[in-house]
């Protein structure tokens, strides 16, 4: 994590939860996940919103980050997850649809 995301994490002392997602799952991804979890957050990686050139160091990365102590999620379990104590269900069908391919988006 570079300083800045350091010092913005800072402003949030009472906040040790981390969802994560993005490009180069192996790379970016990985570090900044063992940066979290050796800082004491509770790291959730969306497994469907990562992604490496290379598939295989996708995997690879996920397990990585999953034997480190990361919980590996999908989004739309994870939103279902962090709502669980007041689940807001009905309303939140009405926000995330699933297309044909079974991915999940937003509007």
């Amino acid at each position: 994590i570079d300083d800045q995301t350091r010092e913005f994490l800072s402003n949030y002392p009472d906040k040790k939860v981390a969802i994560l997602y993005g490009i180069e799952a192996h790379v970016r991804v990985k570090l900044t996940c063992f940066d979290l979890l050796e800082s004491g957050y509770t790291v959730h990686v969306l497994a469907d919103a990562v992604g490496s050139v290379r598939e295989g160091d996708r995997v690879v990365a996920l397990k990585g980050m999953e034997q480190a102590g990361a919980y590996i999620d999908r989004a739309e379990s994870l939103v279902f997850e962090l709502l669980r104590k007041d689940p807001p269900m009905k309303e939140l069908f009405e926000v995330f649809r699933m297309d044909r391919s079974g991915q999940m988006w937003g509007f």
